[in-house]
């Protein structure tokens, strides 16, 4: 059962990585090369220019809300697993699964900061 909070967590943040780091509009964030890269070859006029730019910006928002309510959703999903696994434990075993959760905490912290 654990082994399964593992590997749904896992592919949880994998779905998550995947979203943020550009997967979506165009296959890549709508940072300014692209626009940039899209108006050049698509030769578009200044009024496209500002349509497109207003079109991803709206994109990006809409995105970043999407993240935010992806992070909320983990971090629910989070706490009722570990509530359901720390129910079946016992004391010692709490304790041990505590330890074992501030591990793993600090890791993920570790590697959100890279």
């Amino acid at each position: 059962m654990l082994a399964g909070v593992f590997v749904a967590g896992f592919l949880l943040g994998g779905l998550a990585v995947w979203l943020y780091s550009g997967a979506h509009v165009l296959g890549a964030r709508p940072h300014g090369h692209i626009r940039d890269e899209l108006a050049r070859e698509l030769q578009l006029t200044p009024q496209q220019r500002q349509q497109l730019d207003a079109i991803f910006a709206d994109a990006d928002q809409r995105w970043r809300a999407l993240d935010e309510q992806i992070q909320r959703q983990r971090q629910q999903l989070r706490q009722e697993t570990r509530s359901r696994i720390r129910s079946m434990l016992t004391p010692e075993q709490q304790q041990k699964f505590d330890a074992f959760l501030q591990r793993l905490d600090e890791e993920r912290r570790a590697r959100q900061r890279h």
